[in-house]
């Protein structure tokens, strides 16, 4: 059975199968996955499988800017 790993992140590029990926949490790299098996965009979440993990990410709120005084 593979480990899931779940978190609040970004992608640095759109994910393709074959290739690896490098994951986000608050700008900064987190994650830097070996090669990806498969992708699965589900509603609120998106999977990426490698051989031995499951990284299911979520995207994480942006902050909202300040308005000026």
């Amino acid at each position: 059975m593979k480990q899931i790993v779940k978190l609040k992140g970004s992608l640095a590029y759109k994910p393709a199968v074959g290739e690896r990926m490098m994951i986000l949490q608050d700008g900064n790299l987190k994650y830097y996955t070996s090669r990806l098996m498969a992708v699965h965009k589900r509603w609120r979440y998106i999977e990426l499988e490698t051989q031995n993990t499951i990284y299911r990410i979520t995207n994480e709120k942006r902050k909202k800017a300040k308005k000026a005084a």
